[in-house]
């Protein structure tokens, strides 16, 4: 009787252990997991190259320090794009050889003349803070962790409502960044559809230090606000130009969330203050310890002033967090041999991510892989961007 009861309590026990998570019922046969990380270290946009990679060197330490990745750890390839889509695609045909997954590239120009390379090769690209107009052309085969482009634009509408003395608007745009080119797009569009004029869509090269003749050609349409589809350290320079030449408006002012990066506070100094950014924002004093301890190392990183990460540095760190936790609970192995299946399981669990603990807040990726996250208003107040708006 009591070997009959020993014998069930052993079936149930092996039962229950079969629907335990485990890492993997084959052995990892890597020593180390190599990760090509595509990103811009010289170049316009080199500052945010820079700080993606610092966020993105940041996971990989922590990660490593903490026993690596079941079991083995991470070996990063970084690879310099320039900022420039043809130097971006031969990176991206080196990152593809063997590898199980890919980080970057950074820009939606370059993810635009590299995302189908990696999708023909089958394996997951992780161009966590670019367009989800890009990427959904080559989803699932890569996701981005914040809201669509579109979603973020949309909050023009409500920026209008605050001020419906603005009948009439110029839009600058950035000519080369198709990031930029699709948001300016995308507040010509909602405008028209408030029944605000465009009188005029100015296009602005991103290297060009001198602004001057955009902003008076802008000044000479008279309008009622400014928009602003433009590279961080360009829209504040184009504002201060403004500045200088009479627009003190800048609360009928406003651009898109990227904007609210160092090199915008910086080059702007209190000239940028009163001016709106459209769309996700970071809270800065939102209480969870990690995100709070993140910021005081970026910092610390980037000279003790002050300096706040912004918000397409956060998903390159989330990015490593990801692929650990499909490498994982996929259980792949990095078996040569099994390179195709195990690039589209690392695959499925990415674009399936519910409640990701990311180091901001979690989020969870919708059906055409982008994250769904709050929409808000903020206005720069003091030298910072504050929140002014709740979810639109």
């Amino acid at each position: 009787m009591l070997r009959k009861r020993f014998l069930g309590l052993v079936v149930v026990v092996l039962l229950l252990l079969s629907f335990l998570p485990c890492y993997s019922a084959e052995k990892v046969v890597v020593d180390k997991w190599k990760i090509p990380f595509i990103t811009v270290l010289t170049g316009a946009i080199a500052h945010a190259g820079l700080e993606i990679q610092w966020a993105t060197q940041k996971a990989v330490k922590e990660i490593n320090a903490a026993g690596g990745i079941a079991g083995r750890p991470i070996e990063l390839k970084t690879l310099d794009s320039g900022y420039d889509p043809t130097r971006a695609v031969s990176c991206m045909k080196e990152a593809v050889k063997g590898s199980l997954v890919i980080i970057g590239p950074v820009t939606t120009m370059e993810i635009r003349a590299c995302s189908a390379i990696a999708a023909q090769e089958g394996v997951m690209d992780l161009p966590v803070s670019t367009s989800i107009s890009e990427v959904s052309k080559v989803y699932p085969w890569a996701v981005v962790f914040i809201p669509s482009i579109e979603l973020m634009a949309r909050t023009v509408s409500n920026w209008l409502k605050m001020y419906p003395d603005i009948k009439s608007v110029v839009i600058f745009k950035d000519i080369k960044n198709p990031n930029w080119i699709e948001v300016a797009g995308y507040y010509n569009r909602f405008c028209k559809e408030a029944g605000v004029k465009v009188l005029d869509i100015i296009d602005v090269a991103a290297e060009s230090l001198d602004v001057s003749s955009p902003v008076v050609r802008a000044l000479g349409k008279k309008p009622d606000g400014l928009l602003f589809g433009t590279e961080p350290a360009q829209t504040a320079r184009l504002i201060v130009e403004l500045h200088d030449r009479g627009w003190k408006k800048t609360d009928h002012s406003a651009c898109h969330p990227a904007v609210s990066d160092q090199a915008f506070y910086k080059v702007g100094g209190e000239k940028v203050n009163g001016v709106y950014i459209l769309g996700f924002h970071i809270d800065y004093d939102y209480p969870n310890p990690k995100w709070q301890a993140f910021i005081k190392d970026f910092d610390e990183a980037h000279g003790k002033k002050g300096a706040k990460p912004a918000m397409y540095v956060m998903p390159y760190y989330d990015a490593v967090y990801a692929v650990k936790a499909a490498i994982e609970k996929a259980g792949v192995t990095g078996d040569p041999s099994k390179l195709t299946e195990e690039r589209v399981k690392i695959r499925d669990y990415i674009r399936s991510l519910k409640d990701f603990p990311g180091i901001y807040k979690p989020f969870t990726l919708d059906k055409e892989g982008s994250a769904l996250m709050e929409i808000m208003i903020a206005q720069v107040k003091a030298g910072k961007a504050t929140i002014v708006t709740g979810k639109q």
